[in-house]
């Protein structure tokens, strides 16, 4: 409207349009004095805000408003650098409030008569339009149409005569935007922010490092004292602004932040300030990450032995972002890998419980790996395989060796990583794996003390939990090679686990191998399966109780295979069931039954066995006269 008004005016004067006394004087006076009349007849600000609006009005989006708006001003203007400079204030309201409009007609239009003001006057305009940028930023005037304040306007036009100006100039004026930007980058409003981060970034790209040693440490100073404000500059902005600054130059942000922010021991807001910037900090993360994640690792224990569970937690949460957003990166993926295995090396047989900080590094480093799988979201176990390659195999072994650890802190982290790292295993490929873990659950196992019988890993409350559908899966689906392995492999999860461990599991367990144990196999997979399940009965009788009747039938049938091993592993199993047999009877009747019908010696031999075992048990008090008498009669005929 003011645009329009301004026309209309200037159009009215210029053409003479007034009362018919005045007509004649004013035709002899436009050309040579039309400023006087227009001053005269509007006044001088209102003339000034015509001219304004008439200037800004030449660069339209419109060409036919352009046009008619260059014809006027030529005729209304004859000096125009003079009539600019006069009007400079009034022409840069117009633009500010334009710039921060939501209309693109109203923003284009600013933003072009920026360029043309500074591109043409240059050093004319720009020792006046820095003072009135200054000034415009302490105010808080809203713009009518929805847009942002005149503060965001302020720097979408510095970033414009930026654009426009030459470097000389701007070596010149350089003094005196930075402390504008830097003002900016801290302002309340997520919009002026925004736009100031641009503006440092085409002032850094134009002037140099030295914007950077000028606006990075005063923001980080403020950040830093997080107990107040230091210098007008409060933490949480100053937050924000270095956010802003990583989003457009994180390659010469960071680098500067990184010394203050990882300085040993990190404290909670520097932890805080950490998580929020790597958010932001795209591709530079990988060559500081190696850096990050130490000092992190080193500030953990001086927090927990300070007694300081709020830094601790924080920090592990800064640990966390770092990893889910390193992981989503090819790149910093491999960083972050190589990163974790040089944390989790240790001495074979070191007492990390001894040495609490190594532990701390170690565990955190299991953590973040943990975090790091999940990461790759649910469902995503293709993606995880193809991201971790061929180091599923060597973490599987590593943290298996873990699980042996002195440390309790080390043993439940390194149980995390592997259930994490576990469940990125597509279960089609859980074959592929038996063998791997088999190997690594046996060195682990080996490296045990003599007086130590089962893995403190394993202990857990879900201890055994990660492995067991990796070999249940190779048990069902593998080759014979595989099942033996997988069932071996389920023999030592069993040997050395606590009883109490494996309540959860015994079904888990016990179900797949009475369920295979009746296929067709060769002779060392049932054997090993035999084997397996008398383990299982020495080892949580009362759990197995529920399945005494299939496994009755089962070690039975097993007397009478054409294997000697085999024979042997199911006499061995049926004694070790036995004792926890309520009633022996029926089981004596199958057992002399089958030795007075068999004629292979070796069957019969094995049947034996399994009478003895039954006359030595504790319950063979429980026999009837019948059963003892058939038992005489079977051994000595």
């Amino acid at each position: 409207e003011r645009e329009r008004e301004a026309l209309r005016a200037s159009f009215a004067v210029a053409s003479g349009d007034g009362d018919e006394e005045s007509d004649e004087e004013e035709e002899e006076t436009v050309s040579a004095n039309i400023r006087e009349v227009l001053s005269e007849e509007l006044g001088v600000d209102r003339c000034h805000e015509i001219l304004a609006a008439l200037y800004v009005a030449r660069s339209d989006v419109a060409a036919m408003v352009r046009q008619m708006s260059f014809s006027v001003w030529k005729t209304v203007v004859a000096n125009t650098p003079r009539t600019v400079r006069e009007c400079l204030p009034q022409i840069m309201d117009i633009v500010l409030v334009g710039l921060a409009s939501d209309a693109y007609e109203r923003r284009t239009t600013a933003a072009r008569t920026l360029g043309d003001l500074v591109h043409k006057l240059g050093e004319a305009v720009m020792s006046r339009v820095v003072p009135i940028l200054e000034g415009a930023l302490r105010g808080d005037t809203i713009v009518a149409d929805g847009g942002g304040s005149i503060r965001h306007g302020v720097f979408i036009g510095l970033s414009e005569i930026l654009n426009a100006t030459g470097k000389a100039y701007m070596d010149a004026y350089a003094d005196a935007m930075i402390p504008l930007v830097r003002r900016g980058l801290c302002d309340a409003d997520e919009m002026v922010r925004e736009a100031a981060a641009a503006a440092f970034n085409g002032l850094q790209q134009t002037v140099g490092p030295r914007v950077i040693d000028s606006v990075v440490p005063p923001l980080l100073n403020a950040l830093t004292q997080n107990s107040g404000e230091l210098d007008g500059i409060d933490p949480e902005h100053a937050l924000e602004a270095l956010r802003e600054l990583m989003a457009v130059r994180a390659n010469v942000v960071f680098p500067v932040l990184i010394p203050t922010l990882t300085a040993v021991p990190i404290t909670l807001f520097n932890a805080r300030a950490l998580s929020s910037l790597i958010q932001v900090s795209g591709a530079t993360l990988s060559r500081r990450l190696p850096q990050i994640l130490l000092a992190l690792f080193e500030s953990l224990p001086v927090h927990h032995a300070s007694g300081d569970t709020e830094a601790e937690a924080g920090l592990r949460d800064t640990v966390r972002v770092i990893v889910s957003t390193a992981a989503q990166d090819e790149g910093t993926l491999e960083s972050l890998m190589l990163q974790f295995h040089e944390s989790v090396k240790v001495k074979e047989g070191a007492d990390l419980s001894a040495a609490p900080k190594e532990a701390s590094r170690v565990a955190e480093a299991c953590y973040g790996l943990a975090t790091m799988c999940q990461s790759f979201a649910p469902n995503s176990a293709a993606r995880g395989r193809t991201a971790m390659g061929a180091h599923v195999i060597d973490w599987l072994r590593i943290l298996i060796d873990l699980l042996a650890s002195s440390s309790q802190l080390v043993v439940e982290a390194s149980w995390a990583a592997l259930d994490a790292l576990c469940k990125i295993i597509p279960k089609d490929d859980y074959d592929g794996y038996v063998g791997p873990i088999s190997r690594a659950v046996l060195h682990a196992t080996e490296l045990l003390p003599k007086e130590q019988k089962t893995l403190p890993g394993f202990n857990l409350p879900k201890g055994v939990g990660p492995l067991l559908p990796i070999y249940s899966q190779g048990l069902l689906t593998g080759s014979s090679d595989t099942k033996e392995r997988a069932v071996r492999g389920m023999a030592r999860l069993v040997r050395f686990t606590e009883p109490t461990a494996l309540r959860l599991f015994a079904t888990g367990i016990t179900g797949p191998l009475i369920r295979i144990v009746g296929d067709r196999h060769p002779p060392n997979v049932k054997a090993a399966i035999l084997s397996t399940l008398g383990l299982l009965l020495t080892q949580v009788p009362a759990l197995m109780r529920p399945f005494l009747p299939q496994l009755q039938r089962t070690f039975v049938r097993g007397l009478s295979e054409a294997d000697d091993t085999v024979r042997r592993r199911a006499a061995a199993a049926l004694a070790a069931l036995i004792p926890l047999q309520p009633r022996l009877d029926p089981l004596v009747a199958e057992l002399t039954t089958g030795i007075k019908q068999t004629e292979e010696q070796g069957m019969k031999n094995a049947m034996m066995k399994a009478v003895v075992a039954v006359v030595c048990a504790p319950n063979a008090q429980s026999l009837s006269a019948a059963s003892i008498q058939a038992i005489e009669l079977a051994t000595t005929t």
